[in-house]
């Protein structure tokens, strides 16, 4: 199991099956961050709304997600994604050279 199915696979019940992500529409979208553009918010423990999850997408360069309730630290590889559940607390530390952006889901009304 690589790192990334590991955190997602111990990330919140309130996660959907990974197929069901696609019931799921983007209601929002990040710019892409760099490490001097990322918002001082996304370092620092913090959480998304019930309903909603955030995907990351990660472009380059380094990466570490955090999140207490999974007990994880994830190193996200280029061209990975990781979801975050609603409620699910977490942060990013962002590594020189990086490259990302977030998705918003929410599920279709």
């Amino acid at each position: 199991m690589t790192d990334l199915e590991s955190f997602q696979k111990n990330q919140m019940a309130q996660k959907p099956p990974q197929d069901s992500l696609d019931s799921l529409v983007i209601y929002s979208k990040s710019p892409t961050f760099t490490q001097s553009t990322v918002r001082e918010i996304l370092t620092k423990n913090h959480g998304l709304s019930s309903g909603k999850w955030g995907r990351i997408n990660f472009l380059k360069g380094s990466l570490m997600l955090h999140s207490p309730e999974a007990r994880q630290c994830l190193n996200l590889n280029e061209g990975e994604t990781a979801v975050i559940q609603p409620q699910q607390t977490h942060w990013v530390t962002p590594g020189n050279s990086v490259e990302f952006f977030i998705e918003f889901l929410r599920e279709r009304t």
